[in-house]
């Protein structure tokens, strides 16, 4: 492997998925920062006014050390910004954690490199490209470059790299420095450095921005061309994306806690599944919807990741199949091991026949738009040839409960990969609100609020214009 000594073994990551528990966790203690990288997963510069606060970060950590967490993973924003930051490593260290910052370097003063390397912290530095331009380009910095080879400078002058103390090169692989990635490797490579070259994820700035994303073939062209070289430093690997030298699984053993408390899967699946300010971090991870499908990946993937060869111990980007299809267990559309351009990815929203029991006429929704954290969105034009109408075109009042339902049995097909029998059991606090009438298209949104075994309560919304026409709860019985 390319940087082994940031990453656990598979049995160790199995054994934690398995088991609910953590081996790392990610935090933003601020979103604050001073580059404007165009391909920021934020998207923006934006910073919340109601950031956790040093006592809600140190709770958080101890509770990630309580399920086994071994390293926190520190993320931003910039972290150098956050005037903290040594206090909270400090208390990382107190539970002899691991601790890895991620770091623009523009503020890594000699002084600061000296303290986080007496303190051993894994330091991971960016830098996208020798070419001042470039550089400035992708960190929205004109003097970037000249702050990134300081940064270096500086970290090497307080000894970085040593065994205790890694200094990893993060680079991201866009259109405007994938001819720099065999320079920028071998420089890493040469100087003792880990490198951390990944594709770029489509979601906040890059999707504002996406003259950065290269096309999969030209993306397979650099991870074999750097295969390659990395045997003449004996490193011997697979490509695969979206790590260069690597594999991402951290959505099996981490999660990330945003700088307001919200818990993602990862930073890719930016749905948030809970929130520590209310739920403690056990609890989120073992009730999440969408982080029990991850960790259960090799079993519920879809498409052509599940015949893969390698579909054992690569998962590709998680957080690109989120983004571009809508589905976190979709096989990833940037990977090219398989061809995109036919049927054989879903991407939302998608015809919900596919996934429901029922057929004309009295099928009730048309397409299943969206899912999330035990959520879903579906959509219907409203059809003549629906049976429960009036003479005027009026549907009957009792029609929203059946969207709701299917609503959720398309849901649950969906994540299945095919359709699954229910029934309803019962109604409850129903309400109707206004008509609806043939040719009107109505948006069916619904939340899992209980499941016990194969029962479960959900409660549903049926929208015209963003009208509010039907709410209610429905219990239900799924195969």
């Amino acid at each position: 492997m390319a940087y082994n000594n940031f990453t656990f073994s598979l049995d160790e990551i199995r054994d934690t998925a398995k088991h609910n528990r953590l081996l790392s966790l990610e935090i933003e203690p601020t979103l604050r920062c001073n580059y404007k990288c165009p391909y920021c997963y934020v998207g923006n510069n934006a910073v919340p006014d109601n950031e956790l606060s040093f006592e809600e970060l140190c709770d958080v950590i101890d509770q990630a050390h309580k399920l086994g967490a071994r390293k926190i993973v520190i993320l931003g924003g910039e972290p150098l910004i956050y005037p903290e930051i040594f206090t909270l490593i400090d208390f990382i260290n107190s539970y002899e954690m691991n601790c890895e910052l991620f770091s623009n370097g523009a503020l890594l003063s000699a002084d600061k490199a000296h303290k986080l390397f007496e303190r051993k912290v894994n330091l991971v530095l960016k830098l996208n490209s020798f070419n001042p331009d470039v550089q400035a380009n992708l960190t929205g910095d004109a003097t970037a470059l000249e702050k990134s080879l300081k940064a270096i400078e500086n970290a090497r002058q307080a000894g970085y790299p040593a065994p205790d103390a890694r200094l990893a090169i993060s680079t991201i692989i866009s259109n405007s420095n994938i001819n720099e990635m065999e320079q920028l490797w071998r420089y890493t490579r040469d100087n003792g450095f880990l490198p951390y070259f990944e594709m770029i994820t489509p979601q906040g700035g890059a999707n504002a921005n996406n003259w950065l994303l290269p096309e999969p073939d030209k993306i397979k062209e650099v991870f074999e061309l750097l295969s390659t070289v990395d045997r003449e430093y004996g490193h011997h690997w697979t490509p695969r994306p979206p790590l260069v030298g690597d594999r991402c699984m951290r959505h099996l053993y981490s999660c990330l806690v945003t700088s307001t408390g919200k818990v993602f899967p990862c930073v890719g699946i930016d749905e948030a599944v809970g929130n520590v300010r209310e739920t403690p971090l056990k609890n989120i991870i073992h009730d999440s919807e969408i982080i029990q499908d991850l960790r259960c990946y090799a079993d519920k993937i879809k498409g052509p990741c599940r015949s893969c060869e390698l579909h054992s111990e690569c998962f590709g980007c998680r957080g690109a199949a989120y983004q571009l299809t809508g589905d976190w267990l979709a096989s990833d559309p940037l990977c090219w091991k398989h061809d995109v351009s036919g049927s054989a990815i879903d991407f939302l929203p998608v015809d919900a026949g596919r996934f429901i029991p029922h057929q004309f006429p009295v099928r009730m929704i048309d397409t299943l738009d969206e899912i999330g954290e035990k959520s879903a969105v579906a959509s219907i034009r409203v059809s003549p040839s629906i049976p429960f109408t009036g003479k005027n075109g009026q549907l009957a009042d009792s029609v929203f409960m059946e969207m709701i339902a299917q609503t959720m049995a398309a849901n649950d097909g969906f994540l299945r990969g095919a359709p699954c029998d229910g029934v309803i059991i019962g109604v409850n606090n129903y309400s109707v609100h206004a008509g609806a009438h043939v040719g009107d298209e109505l948006k069916i949104s619904i939340r899992k609020e209980v499941k016990f075994g194969n029962w479960g309560i959900v409660k549903g919304y049926v929208r015209k214009d963003d009208v509010l026409i039907a709410e209610g709860e429905i219990k239900v019985w799924k195969d």
